[in-house]
This record gives structure tokens, sequence and C-alpha cells, in this order.
């Protein structure tokens, strides 16, 4: 029987944050230590996180390329077209906190539907907002009576992640990182 408890997220959130302190404070306590490894650590990090930026844009920039030829690119593409301005149109008629959850696709949020009951179940006075990477996931489930709201998530980026959380301000966020295929 799943139980799913808004304390219990809490405090295993906390725990995680708690364990993630901790470890960076072990690396700063080592860095006196090997002070040569941290710096290569962070020397490192920061080019990494760059490269992820220019990845991510050139990759974006293709999908609009193709979006010319290919009818799903174009769909990937149209949908995020005032997608901050439909989330808020949306939103603005809701005072009740909102627990979202992150779907790339169909597989994913398979996998976290009874989740999804079990807070519509736990929480009612709560609204649940499901996000999908593809379009086949928003597809599928835009209609779905659990849901209250469906959107696409925005492309990644620091300056659509800061206005998406701006704009939603969800309670919780809950993301499912796996799906399985069984073939």
């Amino acid at each position: 029987k799943m139980r799913c408890r808004l304390q219990e997220t809490e405090c295993l959130l906390t725990w995680h944050h708690t364990k993630v302190r901790d470890f960076r404070s072990s690396i700063i306590q080592s860095r006196s230590l090997a002070s040569g490894r941290f710096f290569l650590w962070q020397f490192v990090h920061c080019r990494m996180v760059y490269l992820y930026r220019v990845s991510l844009w050139f990759y974006y920039q293709l999908i609009r390329l193709a979006a010319f030829s290919n009818a799903k690119e174009a769909a990937f593409i149209n949908a995020r077209k005032g997608l901050f301005e439909q989330i808020e149109r949306q939103l603005d008629a809701t005072d009740e906190p909102i627990i979202w959850l992150h779907a790339a696709s169909v597989g994913e949020y398979e996998q976290g539907k009874p989740i999804v009951q079990a807070i519509k179940k736990e929480f009612p006075n709560h609204k649940t907002l499901v996000t999908f990477f593809s379009p086949s996931g928003y597809n599928a489930y835009k209609a779905d009576g659990d849901l209250d709201f469906v959107f696409y998530l925005p492309i990644d980026s620091h300056r659509n992640a800061r206005k998406f959380l701006t704009v939603v301000k969800p309670a919780v966020a809950i993301f499912v990182k796996y799906e399985f295929w069984y073939f």
C-alpha cells in the first residue's frame, strides 16, 4: 500500500539537503588539504556547465531548423510559444497550493500516475500540475480527469527555470526519473 504524506516528503527532502550540505562542507574542509584537486574539480564543473548551455543552445537551433520539415519538431517548437502566458492565465484562477510532477514522456507518467492518485486522495485541497517534455506525453494526458493542469516543460535554461518556478510556485516538486518498457 502506498502512503504519501507531505510531511514525510519534506523530511526526506530535508534529509537529502542535509546530506548534500554535509558533502559540500567535507569538500570545503578537504580543500585546505588538497586545494589543487578542489580547484581542478571547480574548474571542470564550470566548464561542463558552460558546455551544457552551449550544447543546449545548438540543440534548440537544430530543432528549429528541423521544424521546417518534421511535424514532430514543429509541434515541439509551437507548443512552447506563449507557454508562460498560458500557465499564468490558468494558474491565476487558483489559490490552492500546487504539487508539480514532471515526467518526460508517457512511460514515466505511467510510473508516476499512482503517486498523483495518492496525492489527490490525501491532499484534496492541493492542485496537481504535470509537465511533459515530449508531445506524446502531453497529448495523451492533457484531458486526463485526475490532473488539474497539464503543460509542456519549457526549454531548459536558467531564465526559463527561474520564470517557471516563479509563476508556478510549487509546494512540492516530484520528478519521475526512469521509465520501463516491456517487450
